[in-house]
């Protein structure tokens, strides 16, 4: 399952992973759990959890093209493109790609 990260400035984003890991608690479900940042380039706690990274460079220009989908969203994608350029960069770097996404295990 991969859901928002639990340092995320969003409340929604905030509140999906903590109705999540409720909902598995209450009905005792075990699955592994990742999360991923939308907003945070840099992790400052939790950021020894386990990683896995995914090369994205052959669907990086999809992933953009889905996010100028967003139309309503224009102000935001505006101040937050940057952020996914450095991060999908810095990601691919650690794996020796160009580009690539970073997820953190908790469960």
């Amino acid at each position: 399952i991969f859901t928002h990260s639990d340092e995320d400035p969003h409340p929604d984003h905030r509140a999906v992973i903590k109705i999540l890991l409720s909902s598995m608690d209450s009905i005792d479900y075990d699955a592994d759990v990742y999360m991923f940042d939308v907003w945070n380039i840099f992790r400052i706690r939790k950021r020894d959890l386990p990683k896995m990274y995914v090369d994205i460079s052959a669907t990086f220009k999809i992933k953009l093209k889905a996010l100028k989908c967003f139309s309503s969203q224009w102000m935001t994608m505006i101040s937050l493109l940057w952020a996914i350029y450095l991060r999908a960069f810095k990601n691919g770097f650690t794996i020796r790609k160009r580009w690539a996404e970073r997820f953190y295990k908790i469960r």
